[in-house]
């Protein structure tokens, strides 16, 4: 390319070799008009000499080597812009892969490639068959830059997702296995074979703060490579963990699907420090063990305990087991089976808990079995009820809470003391519908004479119905009696409108009302 300054160079000479020659007018001195070209000429070289001026200081600041014309952001220092990367690449922000830094320029993909903080959360999730061997080559490049910065990996490939290459999976671990000083989390979905290849004695004192792995097949097996692995918490779903698959003695937290109940005794004993767990669907004892080898478990830190049953056998088996005496927040469930009141509320008692939550499912105990148990815990501060229904059962249950006061039919109270006295929240969920005038009794005095009541602050009811069904409004006496407690009580009472949409019927109820009175 010419410079400018030679460029205009060129036209001033054609210019000039084009306007010079002498004027053939018969007079002694240019004719007017030539005296006009010659002084235009001499304007146009003084010109041409200013301009030639700066372009020749235009070439020269072209030409200098810091002359850069990079975006604000390229000019940040190394640091900087490593710390927006790893803002960029981190689970508040994210997006799109890491890799999109390194496609965007060189000078960016070598930041990129050198920042550890970008690199240190793995996510490989039904990746295509057809490029399987790609994801594995590049989830080792990923977390060779990762340093020896913590890893939270998560891995999601099942057998069910297409032809797999057992053989590439267990690459996959191997390399996971030679980062296991850095795990902390490590979150796998893998065939079973696969995930027996795990292995942490690369590792001098293997620790991890969660782990979670879920096989694509059930049954009881053992990882040799886990035994020495240290989690904190812990999610296991249908495999069937013995005591020695891994070292408990850190474990805070669990949720485990598909154990017999020996299982967890067995977690209970090598776990001192447990304080949260989850257990779905509990199986009953390993008859072959013999009841006289169980013996029975205190678990003292154990304060929040969610426990699913197969069976009834199974929440006995459990329940007269074990004791749990910082116990505060329990959910006990059947699967479609029918518990039985008494071993809960001798575990209980047996336990000298000062429970303050509680989840039941209405079906799985008899009426007067739920209210016994609610006798026991005098302590509760929050109820829950699920899969409720309403017939005279429920009406019964409901009755519990004034069975402390007389009335016309019943002179002497039924009961001495006051039912949950320390309620703040009540919760039912179910298929009604609900009936209503039984919200008053959550209200009422403690005692015959008393202003004190309960101090509840909540209470939630949730109906289900039928599209065929009318919706139950509630009548204008409950809305008047609950009115005098609204500004400090919550009333949310929704019914089911239509294909699980759920809509306020104390406002339904109140609108009626408006325009019945109009």
């Amino acid at each position: 390319m010419i410079p400018a300054s030679q460029s205009l160079l060129h036209v001033r000479q054609q210019h000039a070799s084009d306007s010079e020659g002498p004027c053939h007018s018969p007079r002694l001195r240019d004719c007017k008009v030539c005296g006009r070209l010659r002084r235009l000429e001499k304007e146009i070289v003084q010109m041409q000499l200013a301009l030639q001026a700066l372009l020749d200081e235009k070439d020269a600041l072209e030409s200098r080597p810091d002359h850069d014309h990079s975006s604000i952001f390229d000019r940040l220092p190394v640091e900087v812009m490593s710390i927006i990367f790893a803002f960029y690449a981190s689970k508040l922000v994210r997006k799109t892969s890491p890799f999109t830094l390194g496609a965007v320029s060189k000078r960016w993909r070598e930041i990129a490639w050198t920042t550890p903080e970008i690199w240190t959360d793995l996510l490989l999730y039904k990746p295509r068959t057809r490029k399987m061997a790609t994801c594995i080559q590049l989830a080792k490049d990923w977390l060779s830059r990762s340093g020896a910065l913590p890893l939270f990996i998560s891995v999601h490939i099942s057998s069910a997702d297409g032809e797999l290459q057992l053989d590439q999976l267990i690459s996959l671990v191997d390399t996971l296995n030679q980062h296991c000083h850095h795990w902390y989390s490590l979150d796998l979905d893998l065939p079973l074979e696969a995930l027996c290849r795990l292995d942490v004695s690369a590792s001098m004192s293997p620790t991890v703060y969660r782990l979670a792995l879920a096989p694509d097949s059930d049954g009881e097996f053992r990882i040799p490579g886990l035994s020495r692995l240290k989690p904190r918490v812990v999610e296991i779903h249908c495999i069937q963990l013995t005591h020695d698959s891994l070292d408990w003695s850190n474990l805070t937290s669990c949720t485990i699907a598909h154990l017999q109940v020996d299982r967890i005794l067995e977690i209970f004993r090598a776990a001192p420090h447990l304080s949260q767990c989850r257990f779905e669907y509990v199986k009953k004892l390993d008859t072959s063990l013999g009841t006289e080898e169980i013996d029975h478990v205190t678990s003292s830190r154990l304060d929040s305990l969610v426990v699913e049953f197969s069976c009834g056998e199974a929440a006995s088996d459990f329940l007269d087991n074990v004791t749990l005496p910082a116990l505060t927040d329990l959910g006990i469930h059947g699967d479609r089976c029918e518990l039985h009141h008494e071993p809960l509320i001798s575990f209980l008692n047996r336990s000298s808990c000062g429970l303050k939550t509680l989840s039941v499912q209405e079906p799985d105990y008899s009426d007067q079995g739920l209210v016994n148990i609610l006798r026991s815990t005098p302590s509760l501060e929050e109820l829950f009820i699920r899969d409720g229904f309403v017939d005279e059962a429920e009406v019964d249950l409901h009755r519990a809470f004034i069975d402390h006061l007389p009335t016309e039919e019943t002179p002497v109270p039924v009961s001495t003391q006051p039912l949950l006295p320390l309620l703040r929240t009540f919760v039912w969920a179910g298929q009604g519908p609900y009936p209503w005038s039984v919200l008053k009794n959550f209200l009422v005095p403690l005692s015959k004479g008393s202003r004190r009541r309960r101090p509840l602050t909540s209470i939630d009811i949730q109906c289900s119905r039928n599209d065929s069904e009318p919706i139950p409004y509630i009548g204008q006496d409950v809305i008047t009696e609950i009115s005098k407690y609204t500004d400090e009580v919550e009333f949310s009472l929704y019914i089911e409108e239509k294909d699980d949409h759920f809509v306020d019927l104390l406002a339904l109820s109140l609108e009626r009302l408006e325009n019945q009175s109009r």
